[in-house]
């Protein structure tokens, strides 16, 4: 069974446990930054598409801007990390990690009309630009494993009317989104 690391941020009031440096994808800036953005608003319950090691979904629950989240995540050294930082961080009352693929719909219909969706999704098309030869971390940057097709359909099934969505996207994949 592969480790984690115990990384902290926030001065140490959020741990996150991620796979060790060059073992696998580990959480960068934007995952922060997008955590502050959705934050900006109260949500009752939220969703994390892809949620990796958890920070964003730690980040809403740790500033009271999520009551409830719900981490979405299909690798399983990534769903352990979740889940260990949910209890860790005391949050396991309020977050459930689901072990599934975001391609897939079957997971869907346990939460319907949620208030918020977050997603960090890749930045870059298949086959554009370096590829890190780790597959975790191509995953995670490129759309090998999930594209942007299958993010808007996952968030359109799941927003209630009013809800929001708040990704991470560099410009010029602002179209793709749209």
């Amino acid at each position: 069974m592969q480790t984690l690391t115990r990384d902290a941020i926030f001065r140490g009031r959020i741990t996150v446990f991620q796979p060790p440096r060059g073992k696998g994808y580990r959480f960068a800036v934007d995952s922060v930054l997008l955590g502050f953005f959705a934050s900006a608003r109260r949500a009752a319950t939220a969703v994390d598409l892809g949620a990796g090691s958890g920070v964003v979904g730690f980040i809403l629950l740790h500033s009271g801007a999520a009551g409830t989240v719900h981490f979405v995540e299909r690798d399983e050294l990534l769903v352990r990390a979740c889940r260990r930082g949910l209890k860790t961080n005391g949050f396991a009352s309020r977050g459930s990690v689901i072990r599934a693929d975001v391609r897939s719909a079957g997971w869907v219909s346990r939460f319907p009309g949620v208030d918020l969706v977050v997603c960090n999704p890749p930045f870059r098309k298949k086959g554009s630009g370096w590829t890190s030869p780790n597959r975790d971390v191509a995953a995670a940057r490129h759309e090998i494993t999930m594209g942007m097709e299958d993010v808007t359909a996952r968030f359109a099934e799941l927003l209630r009317g009013s809800g929001r969505l708040c990704i991470v996207m560099p410009p010029e994949r602002l179209d793709d989104v749209l």
